[in-house]
């Protein structure tokens, strides 16, 4: 039943999102910091290098070591593989996947 009720949710959220005219969840520090930093880290991961450092924020901003970017977290992943570049619906797909996976326990 959690996951029947877990999916349900993410398929409910992911509906929603899609049918907003432009991308939910960049707002805030997800536009400004969270999703340009992770994308930076994705693309570095295809590309074959390792996202270690990023000049793209002020003096520099470390992509592997700190959480914010999540430079190893497969849900990001997936949700940044799944959307077409420059990935502006990421975070849309990646949100529900999580709000599934808390409701679901």
């Amino acid at each position: 039943m959690a996951v029947l009720l877990g999916v349900s949710t993410s398929v409910g959220l992911t509906v929603l999102f899609a049918f907003s005219e432009e991308p939910w969840t960049l707002r805030l520090d997800n536009e400004l910091e969270i999703f340009p930093m992770t994308l930076e880290a994705y693309r570095r991961w295809k590309a074959g290098h390792v996202p270690s450092w990023s000049d793209g924020l002020w003096s520099g901003f470390p992509l592997l070591a700190d959480p914010i970017t999540a430079g190893f977290y497969p849900l990001h992943w997936l949700s940044f593989f799944l959307t077409p570049d420059p990935h502006l619906r990421a975070f849309d797909l990646a949100s529900p996947l999580h709000a599934g996976i808390l409701v679901a326990g």
